[in-house]
Parts: C-alpha cells; sequence; structure tokens
C-alpha cells in the first residue's frame, strides 16, 4: 500500500491495475477535524482509500474497506447457485487481486453494522444488502468457499451449512488486502 499526502492525486491506473494509495497517519486524523468524512474509508478505482466524501469529485467509488477486505458496492441482485457465485468472483479483479467471499468475520461485523454499511453502498450508487443468506469464505487457507453461508434474515449471526452447491444463495464480492499491510 502506498501511502500518500492530502490531497491526493488522481492515478492512471484503474480498476484491476489500480494501485492502492492512502492518506499518511496524520492527513487522515487531521481530515477527520477538518472535512466531512464518510463513516468507512471508500475505495475508488484509481485505488485511492480515503474517508473524505470531496475526494469521490471525479472518482468512481468500487467498495469499502472494512478490516483486511475492500468489499464491493456492487453485487448482484438476485440469488445465485454456490457454483455460479464462484464463477463470478472469479471474473471480478481489483488491484490485482481476485475477489473472494468476505470472512465469516467480516460478514459477522456486517451484520452488526447492516443498516449503517447497507446506507453506505446506496450512498456511494452500489446495491443495498438483501435480508437473505450471504456465503463466506471460512477456508482460509486454500481460499475456496465452504459451505458456510450468515443468515440475514434472522438479525443475528445464524451459521447454516450447505450439503449442494446448488443452493441459492446471495454474495458479496470482496477483494482481500492483508498482503498489502506487511
Amino acid at each position: 500500500m502506498v501511502q500518500v499526502d492530502y490531497p491526493a492525486k488522481a492515478s492512471y491506473f484503474l480498476n484491476e491495475n489500480a494501485i492502492i494509495r492512502t492518506y499518511k497517519f496524520w492527513a487522515t486524523i487531521k481530515c477527520f477535524f477538518t472535512r466531512r468524512c464518510y463513516f468507512y474509508p471508500v475505495v475508488y478505482t484509481d485505488g485511492l482509500l480515503s474517508y473524505v466524501v470531496a475526494d469521490g469529485k471525479g472518482r468512481t467509488p468500487w467498495g469499502i474497506a472494512l478490516g483486511d477486505y475492500i468489499v464491493a458496492i456492487n453485487a448482484p441482485e438476485e440469488e445465485m447457485s454456490i457454483c455460479d457465485a464462484h464463477r463470478l468472483c472469479d471474473k471480478i479483479v481489483f488491484a490485482g487481486r481476485k475477489a473472494g467471499a468476505p470472512s465469516m468475520e467480516i460478514m459477522r461485523y456486517i451484520i452488526k453494522n447492516a443498516g449503517a454499511v447497507s446506507d453506505m453502498f446506496v450512498t456511494l450508487g452500489g446495491t443495498p444488502l438483501h435480508n437473505s443468506i450471504y456465503i463466506t469464505d471460512t477456508n482460509e487457507t486454500s481460499k475456496k468457499f465452504s459451505p458456510m453461508s450468515i443468515d440475514f434474515r434472522k438479525n443475528r449471526c445464524s451459521l447454516q451449512t450447505h450439503y449442494t452447491p446448488d443452493d441459492k444463495i446471495f454474495i458479496r464480492p470482496a477483494v482481500d488486502i492483508s498482503s498489502l499491510y506487511h
């Protein structure tokens, strides 16, 4: 991850070629006191990761940063099979990283803060969360889909096991950026 001083200039890289850049620590703190900011950092298609609302001018938001993931603001509007979700994620690349299902921990966080997270997706022009079942990536070593999902309909962390890849679920694609913090 590249750290930059405020204000961040536009990048020539977009989407899959983006280089993720963020403000330096003290510049981020200063922005919170002097500028209008989002509750979660927004990641734009040119790779800038910023809380500052004004940074969105002339940029296209791609997702929001939650933990070690960039969670896409756009997601399919309809349920799909686990196999179809896996194929969809294989096609999504951001900053040189393939998308996948968010970890169980991130999905639990999203459930606890579903209103704020969903509102932010909509504010940025994305799709809201649905009151349904979302697949998670619980197999951290192989990075493959597991048969576990979280049910948003019960407004609590309700885990379900899927025994067939034809089960219908929702997916919120996310990109793992944990390797950028070394």
